[in-house]
């Protein structure tokens, strides 16, 4: 949805959708591509292709779906879009250490705020990624078998119903089991302000 309302910025937003050619997409994707990275770009162009796959045999929108497949091919062949970066590295333990330092001092500071340090720990020793831990329950935390039920974990083929437990190193359940109860959530935050938190982090460290 993010993405989707960013497009209504570009001019390629007020066109009629009958008169959207491919030049027109390509033109679109290079204009996003100039702030933005080529992995990026291909995520606005892959949002933007399920709107023209679903638009005619849908809702009877005439948009041309074969355009956006032309579009993304120009792309590719031009490097407008592309694969993300890969990892070529982990953090180290000084990075860790200053990032969980800078963290707890926050939070001490504002007891209210994100307890980014909990959240960063019990993901380091969970292996959970971000939208999973936002979705456990205390219900689903299993305390004598030190073990979390994660449902819908991502997975390459299943985008849905691949409920798993997970188990918990002892560290990470200490994390979990440190929180407050007043939500049904054991980390009862959002996943983009987990990550506009620790983006904004790095600035400071």
């Amino acid at each position: 949805a993010q993405v989707l309302r960013s497009i209504l910025e570009y001019d390629i937003a007020d066109m009629h959708c009958s008169d959207i050619q491919s030049q027109h997409l390509v033109a679109f994707a290079t204009e996003v591509g100039a702030s933005r990275s080529p992995s990026t770009v291909s995520n606005y162009l892959s949002h933007l292709g399920a709107v023209f796959a679903l638009a005619r045999p849908a809702w009877g929108i005439d948009l041309d779906q074969q355009a956006m497949k032309d579009a993304f091919v120009v792309c590719n062949r031009l490097g407008i879009t592309g694969k993300g970066r890969s990892r070529d590295r982990r953090p180290t333990l000084d990075e860790l250490d200053g990032l969980l330092t800078h963290f707890e001092k926050k939070h001490r500071h504002r007891p209210r705020t994100l307890p980014m340090h909990r959240v960063m720990g019990f993901a380091l020793f969970s292996t959970r990624r971000q939208e999973e831990i936002t979705r456990i329950t205390w219900a689903g935390l299993d305390v004598d078998h030190s073990r979390v039920f994660i449902a819908d974990m991502k997975h390459p083929g299943d985008k849905m119903g691949n409920d798993v437990w997970c188990d918990l190193p002892d560290p990470a359940l200490r994390i979990a089991l440190a929180m407050p109860r007043g939500d049904e959530r054991v980390f009862p935050y959002h996943s983009d302000t987990i990550s506009a938190a620790f983006t904004l982090s790095l600035i400071h460290i």
